[in-house]
């Protein structure tokens, strides 16, 4: 019996690089907001913080309020990640999560 196989994708590192584009302008805008405030957070101010072009920021969040929710909530996936990494670390020594979280 003769299998045929699909040629494998074509991969030229546009995806990985836009991955890693979106994830320094929301580490960027996180730190926009965490050390001047909400009021701070424009697509000037995110794009050199994150030694990227104006253009960049814009293209992958058109609008402030995308910047602002996409930033939060991937601010919000790492806590949670950082809370079940503590509440696994209290179970496994029994301690209380408390204890773990203020270690």
């Amino acid at each position: 019996m003769l299998v045929e196989l699909e040629p494998p994708p074509v991969v030229d590192g546009r995806r990985e690089r836009g991955i890693a584009s979106r994830r320094a302008i929301l580490d960027a805008a996180s730190d926009v907001i965490i050390r001047h405030g909400v009021g701070a957070l424009t697509h000037r101010a995110v794009a050199e913080a994150a030694g990227v072009p104006l253009a960049r920021v814009s293209y992958h969040y058109p609008r402030i309020d995308d910047l602002l929710v996409a930033a939060a909530t991937q601010y919000l996936e790492r806590f949670d990640q950082r809370l079940g990494d503590l509440a696994l670390t209290a179970l496994g020594g029994r301690r209380s999560l408390v204890e773990a979280c203020t270690d």
